[in-house]
C-alpha cells in the first residue's frame, strides 16, 4: 500500500510537470469514458433495470396468434377460457388503449391519452395508488363505470397536484367522471403517454365474438411456477381452444419486459460495439502517448533498474500512473456524459421504452469505474512492459539510430496504430452502411403524395355520440367547413392514418370461391371518406372512386388495392365482384398498393370503404383521421381547421397535428437516429485515429532528425525524405485497412437486419471509406513528412 501510495504521489507530479501531455491524454480518455458512459445509461435504463414492479419478471403478455405468426391480441371468450382454464397465474387482466376529452372551465379541450382496463389491473402489475384508491370489480359492469384513476404527470400539470382531488367529478368525454384515485410515477414505465385510466366495459357483442381479436392481455405467474411452465400449459389451453373451435389460433407468452426491448435490443448492442471500439482506438492512443513518453525517460528508468528497482516493481509504476490518468479521464467522461444525458433522453424518447428513466445511477457509475481501470490496464501495461525489457547498457550510452532502426524499434507504436486505423475503418464502414440504408429508405415512394398534406387525430366519445349517424353527420359537417377554407384542394377522413398506423384486418368471404376453414384471404380494412383517395393522390388502377351516390342507403361498396386485386382474383378482373360475411360488398375501383404496414414492408392486401356505410366495419367510425389537401404549403392551416372542429362541437379537441411528410420522416426516425449514433462515433474514431497517426510519424521525425540532417547534407532530395516518410506512413495505413476490411466482412454480418436497400458488403461503401481514410490518413502523415523536409542540415549537425 505504502508503494501505491508512493506511485500514485510520483505520477501526480510527473502528470502536473507535463501539462500538454496530461491535458491530451485526459481529454482523450474522456471522449471515450464519456462515449461509453453515456450509452450504458440508455442500455442500463432500457435493457438491464427491471420495470420497477414486485416481482417484475413474473408479469407476462398473453396474445392469441395466427399460426405461424407469432403476433396478436385475445378475444373476449378466449380471455374468459383462459382464466377458467389455468392453474399457472395469480391474475389475468385485459386492456385496450383509448384517449379521454378533458375541458375544465373554459379552456380549450385537450385529448388525454389513456387505458380502459379490467378492475384487477393494478393488482397484476402490483401497484398501489398513491392517492385514494384502484377500481373495484363492480366498476367493470356499464353504469357503473364513470370513474378514472389519473397520473401523476396529469394531477400534477392540470390539477396542481390538488389532495383534495379525490371523489370530485371532472367533464370527460362530455360526461362527468368521479377521480377515485392518482398512480405513482413509476407506472410511466409500461406506457409513458397514458395518463389517465377508466373500467373496462366488454360490450356484449364482444362477449359473444370468439373472431374479434382487439384487447391486449396481461398476467402475473404464480411464485413457484417458471415461465417454461406456464408456457407449456398455455399451449395447452390453446390446443384445446383450436381443437373445439377451429380458430386457428395459437398462444404467445412473452414477459413485458422482453417484450419492450426485442425492437430496440440490436441498435442498443450495436451501439456498445460502436463506442467499444471509440474505447479502444482513445486507449492506443493514449498508450502511444506514454511509450512516447517512456522513450524520453529511459534513462531515468535504466538508472532505477542499475540502484536495484525489479522489473516488477516499474511496471506497477507505469500501472498506477496509467490508473490515475484513466481516473481523471472517468471523472471528466463522467462529467461529459451527464451534461448530455437530458439531451440524449430527449432524443430517445418517442424511440425508446423507458427512455425517460436514462440517466446516471450506482450501475452506470460502477461500469464507467470498471472501464476507467481497464482502459488504464490496456494502455499501462503496453508502456510498462516494453519499458521492462529495456537494455540498460545501451540506453547509459550515449549514440543514435538510422531511421530504418528507430522505426523498427518503435514496431509496438506502429502495431497500435495499425489497431487504431482497422479500428476506425469498421466503425466507418459500419457508418456508411446505415447512411446508405437511410437514403434508400427516403427514396421509398409511399404511395401517395405526402407533399401538402396535413393531417390530425380525433377522437370523438361513445358517451357523446353514441349512435353512428350523430359519428357521421359531425364528420360531415366538419369536412364541409375544412373544404370552404381557402387554399384547400380537398378535405377527407381515414380511420387508420397512412404508414404510421395499421388498420384492422380479417379473413374475408369471397362470394364465388371456397377456402379450408380459417385461410380465406386476410385483408387490412379502412373507412374513409369519399375524397380520400383523391385527397392523398392514390392512383385509380382501374374502375371508379367512391361517389355522393355511395350513401348508406345505397348498394355496399369498396375499393380495394392492387395487392388485393392479385391475392384474391388473380388474372381477374376484380370489378362487380362481392365481399363480406354479412354485409356483401361490390368492389367498384383498384387503386395503387400503400405502404400502409411501414415504408420498410411490403403492402399488403387493403380494402376501402365508405364510412357512411355504417354497418360495413362500424367500430372505427369514433376515432378517425382527418387529412386536409392544401395549394401550397400554409402554416396557418393546421390553426384554421382546429377553428372549424371547434365550431362544429367546442368540447372536441384536434391532436397529433402534422404534416404527412414528417408523418413519412417519423417512420424511419429511429434508423435516422442509428445512423446519426454510428457517424458520430465513426467520426470520433477517425479523429482518434489520425491523431494518433500524426503523433507517430511526428515523433518518428523529431527523433531521427539528426539522420535526416545528415541524408540531406550527402545530397539527399527533400522529395526523397518525404517519400521516405509518406511510404513507411502509408505501410501503417494499408495493413490497418486490409485488417479493418477483413473484420468488417465479418462483424457488418451483424447490422444485416438494420440495413435497407444494402448489403453488408456493398461495394461502393467499401471502396469510398477505403479512398476517405487512405486520404485522410495521407494528410496526417503529410504534415510531419513536410516538416522532415524543411530540416536545414547545417543547424542539425552544428546542434550536434
Amino acid at each position: 500500500m505504502q508503494n501505491l501510495l508512493q506511485d500514485t504521489r510520483y505520477g501526480l507530479r510527473m502528470l502536473v510537470k507535463r501539462p500538454g501531455f496530461t491535458i491530451v491524454a485526459v481529454l482523450t480518455l474522456a471522449l471515450g469514458i464519456a462515449a461509453n458512459t453515456a450509452i450504458f445509461s440508455v442500455v442500463n435504463a432500457v435493457l438491464l433495470k427491471p420495470l420497477p414492479f414486485p416481482k417484475s419478471e413474473q408479469l407476462v403478455d398473453l396474445a392469441e396468434t395466427f399460426k405461424p405468426d407469432g403476433w396478436g391480441t385475445a378475444s373476449v371468450p378466449t380471455l374468459e377460457d383462459w382464466k377458467s382454464q389455468n392453474t399457472v397465474f395469480s391474475g389475468i387482466s385485459a386492456f385496450s388503449f383509448t384517449s379521454f376529452n378533458l375541458q375544465r372551465n373554459s379552456d380549450l379541450p385537450q385529448r388525454v391519452p389513456g387505458l380502459s382496463v379490467s378492475a384487477n389491473y393494478f393488482d397484476v402489475l402490483g401497484v398501489k395508488p398513491v392517492l385514494g384508491r384502484s377500481f373495484l370489480p363492480e366498476e367493470d359492469t356499464a353504469g357503473r363505470d364513470r370513474v378514472v384513476v389519473l397520473s401523476s404527470e396529469l394531477w400534477r400539470s392540470t390539477f396542481n397536484s390538488d389532495p383534495q382531488i379525490l371523489n370530485t367529478t371532472i367533464p370527460v368525454n362530455g360526461q362527468q367522471y368521479t377521480v377515485i384515485g392518482v398512480m405513482p410515477p413509476e407506472l410511466s414505465s409500461l406506457y409513458r403517454t397514458v395518463q389517465m385510466w377508466s373500467p373496462l366495459v366488454f360490450p356484449e357483442k364482444d362477449r359473444q365474438d370468439r373472431g374479434n381479436h382487439k384487447y391486449f392481455v396481461i398476467g402475473r405467474i404464480k411464485d413457484g411456477v417458471t415461465l417454461a411452465q406456464a408456457r407449456e400449459q398455455m399451449n395447452a389451453v390453446a390446443q384445446r381452444l383450436e381443437e373445439q373451435y377451429h380458430n386457428g389460433r395459437g398462444i404467445r407468452l412473452m414477459q413485458i419486459q422482453e417484450l419492450w426491448v426485442a425492437g430496440v435490443r440490436p441498435a442498443l448492442i450495436l451501439m456498445m460495439v460502436a463506442v467499444g471500439f471509440v474505447l479502444l482506438i482513445a486507449c492506443t492512443n493514449v498508450a502511444n502517448l506514454l511509450l512516447a513518453r517512456a522513450t524520453v525517460r529511459q534513462r531515468e528508468i535504466s538508472i532505477r533498474i542499475a540502484l536495484g528497482a525489479g522489473r516488477l516493481r516499474l511496471i506497477q509504476q507505469f500501472l498506477s500512473e496509467g490508473l490515475l490518468l484513466s481516473v481523471i479521464g472517468g471523472a471528466f467522461g463522467v462529467g461529459l456524459a451527464w451534461l448530455g444525458m437530458d439531451m440524449l433522453g430527449k432524443i430517445a424518447f418517442p424511440f425508446l421504452p423507458r427512455a425517460q428513466e436514462i440517466g446516471i445511477d450506482s450501475r452506470v457509475l460502477l461500469f464507467t469505474l470498471f472501464v476507467s481501470i481497464l482502459t488504464s490496464v490496456i494502455f499501462g501495461l503496453v508502456p510498462a512492459l516494453q519499458t521492462g525489457r529495456t537494455d540498460i547498457q545501451d540506453v547509459l550510452k550515449e549514440g543514435s539510430n538510422s531511421i530504418s532502426a528507430g522505426l523498427a524499434a518503435g514496431w509496438l507504436r506502429q502495431a497500435l496504430v495499425v489497431v487504431e486505423i482497422a479500428a476506425a475503418f469498421v466503425l466507418l464502414i459500419g457508418a456508411g452502411l446505415m447512411i446508405r440504408s437511410v437514403m434508400y429508405m427516403k427514396q421509398v415512394e409511399p404511395g401517395f403524395k405526402a407533399q401538402n398534406l396535413l393531417t390530425a387525430k380525433l377522437s370523438l366519445p361513445r358517451e357523446k355520440y353514441a349512435d353512428a349517424e350523430s359519428t357521421i353527420r359531425f364528420y360531415n359537417q366538419l369536412l364541409t367547413r375544412v373544404e370552404a377554407l381557402p387554399g384547400v384542394e380537398a378535405a377527407a377522413v381515414i380511420s387508420h392514418l397512412p404508414v404510421e398506423e395499421q388498420g384492422f384486418n380479417g379473413n374475408v368471404t369471397v362470394e364465388g370461391k371456397t377456402y379450408p376453414p380459417n385461410e380465406s384471404p386476410l385483408v387490412e380494412y379502412r373507412m374513409v371518406s369519399r375524397d380520400y383517395l383523391k385527397a392523398a393522390n392514390i392512383p385509380l388502377l382501374r374502375g371508379r372512386f367512391f361517389t355522393d351516390q355511395d350513401r348508406a342507403d345505397s348498394p355496399p361498396v369498396v375499393v380495394i388495392n392492387d395487392s388485393m386485386a392479385k391475392k384474391v382474383w388473380p388474372g381477374e378482373d376484380p370489378i362487380g365482384k362481392r365481399v363480406g360475411d354479412e354485409v356483401k360488398a361490390t368492389v367498384i375501383g383498384v387503386v395503387g398498393d400503400v405502404k400502409n404496414y411501414g415504408l420498410l414492408r411490403k403492402p399488403v392486401a387493403e380494402m376501402y370503404a365508405p364510412y357512411t356505410m355504417k354497418d360495413f366495419w362500424p367500430d372505427m367510425l369514433w376515432n378517425m383521421r382527418i387529412m386536409v389537401r392544401a395549394n401550397a404549403d400554409d402554416t396557418n392551416l393546421a390553426a384554421a381547421v382546429r377553428r372549424e372542429v371547434q365550431s362544429v362541437d367546442p368540447a372536441q379537441p384536434l391532436y397529433a397535428v402534422q404534416s404527412m411528410t414528417v408523418v413519412l420522416e417519423n417512420t424511419v426516425k429511429d434508423k435516422s437516429l442509428n445512423m446519426t449514433l454510428l457517424v458520430v462515433f465513426a467520426g470520433l474514431s477517425l479523429l482518434l485515429a489520425v491523431i494518433g497517426v500524426y503523433g507517430v510519424m511526428s515523433y518518428s521525425v523529431a527523433q531521427h532528425t539528426r539522420e535526416i540532417g545528415i541524408r540531406m547534407a550527402l545530397g539527399a532530395r527533400p522529395s526523397s525524405i518525404l517519400k521516405l516518410i509518406l511510404g513507411r506512413g502509408m505501410f501503417l495505413i494499408v495493413i490497418g485497412v486490409a485488417i479493418g476490411l477483413l473484420a468488417s466482412f465479418g462483424l457488418t454480418r451483424f447490422i444485416s437486419t438494420m440495413l435497407f436497400g444494402v448489403t453488408p458488403t456493398d461495394p461502393l461503401t467499401f471502396v469510398v471509406i477505403v479512398l476517405l481514410l487512405a486520404l485522410v490518413a495521407l494528410l496526417a502523415c503529410l504534415v510531419p513528412a513536410q516538416r522532415a523536409m524543411r530540416v536545414n542540415p547545417i543547424v542539425v549537425l552544428r546542434y550536434e
